[in-house]
């Protein structure tokens, strides 16, 4: 991942993908390797089930937690988002309503 290509195709400037490049390196989502930009880290098959076991466990705790704070329009939106989910076949398209979810 080059900082100029993601800057362009986002319609930003370098310094907001750059802090998100290194706040995905301090994650080990991402490496860097010179003359070649940012590159997406490898995820074992073990790591990944790892995090799916931690994920499953924490985000209905979170849920729980968060539910009394939650306004109307705010679990309104979450419902319609949730059936623009169920409908989706485009993993692209998933991914992005599941961040506007979360």
């Amino acid at each position: 991942m080059r900082q100029e290509e993601l800057a362009e195709t986002f319609g930003v400037s370098r310094m907001p993908v750059r802090e998100a490049l290194r706040q995905l390196e301090a994650r080990a989502l991402a490496e860097f390797h010179p003359h070649r930009g940012a590159v997406v880290a490898e995820i074992s098959a073990a790591d990944g089930a790892d995090i799916g076991a931690i994920r499953m466990a924490l985000e209905p705790m979170a849920l729980r937690l968060s539910l009394p704070g939650l306004t109307a329009a705010e679990l309104d939106q979450a419902e319609e988002l949730i059936a623009e989910m169920d409908g989706e076949a485009d993993p692209g398209r998933m991914g992005e309503l599941n961040r506007r979810f979360t």
